[in-house]
């Protein structure tokens, strides 16, 4: 199975003439610095339905409002504040379940925290290891906790700061951190039943 590139992403989720609605690869990370991107999910409103497949890239989202999260064989996750994790080792699928759906993603490739830049190997942290759970409630303080990191990576990601990058890898790093304090204990995935009824749509995020 082929991961879905970046490109693809942007291309499925770009605004189009009959929508301003999307998102947009940010105009500056042509620099030799990975890529990463941040941007709410309302964003995604009009995006087409995605396939069940890899990314050729990590992601973190955190989503307020009713959806479901599917990962390779693994009994869809329902729930309302959900956080989940993408890596390019597993399939997934969301599906939001209301209309209104809101929160925010941050996408970014192996590049933009190379062990070089960040004396880390990504691979090798708790929240990207196998077994770990991907997908979690989260409590309303918690959510307010990462909605902050992620409204600081948007202010960011805009600003004309020269070391801008090197602030959003912090930024990067103070979310892994905070997630990795969340994720619950790899004992098993949390198997939620999928409501009555079918999902509204999925997204190519």
């Amino acid at each position: 199975m082929k991961p879905n590139s970046l490109a693809a992403f942007y291309a499925a989720c770009a605004p189009t003439p009959e929508s301003a609605v999307g998102v947009l690869p940010p105009p500056d990370m042509g620099q030799g610095v990975g890529h990463f991107n941040v941007f709410p999910l309302a964003d995604l409103r009009q995006a087409p339905p995605m396939a069940f497949t890899r990314r050729a890239y990590h992601k973190i989202t955190l989503c307020r409002g009713r959806n479901q999260v599917e990962y390779a064989d693994q009994a869809p996750h329902v729930g309302a504040n959900t956080l989940f994790l993408v890596t390019p080792r597993v399939p997934y699928r969301w599906l939001p379940l209301t209309e209104d759906f809101a929160g925010y993603s941050c996408l970014f490739d192996d590049a933009f925290l190379l062990p070089a830049r960040t004396g880390v190997v990504l691979a090798e942290l708790p929240i990207f290891q196998p077994g770990a759970y991907p997908v979690w409630e989260v409590a309303e303080a918690d959510c307010v906790a990462l909605e902050a990191i992620f409204q600081k990576m948007m202010h960011e990601l805009g600003s004309g700061y020269a070391y801008k990058h090197d602030l959003l890898r912090t930024y990067l790093w103070e979310l892994i951190h905070l997630v990795q304090k969340l994720q619950p204990s790899p004992f098993r995935w949390l198997r939620t039943a999928p409501p009555n009824g079918s999902p509204l749509s999925s997204r190519s995020c």
